[in-house]
């Protein structure tokens, strides 16, 4: 068991920062791939449909459904802003770090933390509870200032099925132009 560390908080936040920008990375990372993918599909199709081997059944209807998601994509993602926001999620757990390893009071420690927070995008609970999973998962203990800080079986359960249902929305926003595909080439 953990003792209470009086700065455990400032620690909990930057580690969820932490966790918040490597999340938007990722993001926003899959999001270009996606939107690449999209594009190199619709070009694929296109080059098959025009090719003497293969013939493409639907080819306008599939590049059309093709072309709208692309766009929506490239309209809504970056409207995002997740490496700005990622960006700002290392300010932050930067700044907390500083503010941790300070040689100062604890309470003037809990003043900079106080003012320091506003400046800031404020982490999701997913993010918190990122943080609580690794230290339950890893073995490495977190404490706050009234003592050990630790992740609850739902809490495991929950960043568990998250990051499954995450795979799967990705392998499916990848794989579902593939399958289409594979059923409207016929060859010649």
């Amino acid at each position: 068991m953990s003792s209470p560390d009086p700065n455990g908080k400032i620690y909990l936040t930057a580690k969820a920062r932490m966790v918040a920008e490597s999340r938007l990375k990722s993001v926003d990372t899959v999001s270009q791939i996606l939107m690449a993918w999209y594009s190199v599909c619709i070009i694929t199709l296109s080059v098959l449909d025009l090719s003497q081997s293969f013939r493409v059944r639907d080819v306008s209807v599939m590049t059309i459904i093709l072309a709208v998601g692309l766009l929506a994509m490239s309209i809504f993602l970056p409207g995002r802003n997740f490496s700005v926001r990622a960006a700002g999620f290392r300010d932050c757990y930067l700044k907390l770090q500083k503010i941790y390893w300070s040689a100062t009071t604890p309470e003037e420690k809990a003043d900079a933390y106080g003012k320091t927070l506003p400046l800031f995008e404020n982490h999701s609970q997913r993010d918190y509870e990122w943080v609580l999973f690794h230290s339950r998962v890893f073995g490495k203990p977190l404490a706050d200032s009234e003592g050990e800080v630790v992740a609850s079986n739902l809490v495991i359960v929950k960043c568990a099925a998250r990051a499954i249902i995450i795979f799967l929305i990705v392998f499916v926003l990848f794989a579902s132009p593939l399958a289409i595909g594979y059923m409207l080439v016929i060859p010649r």
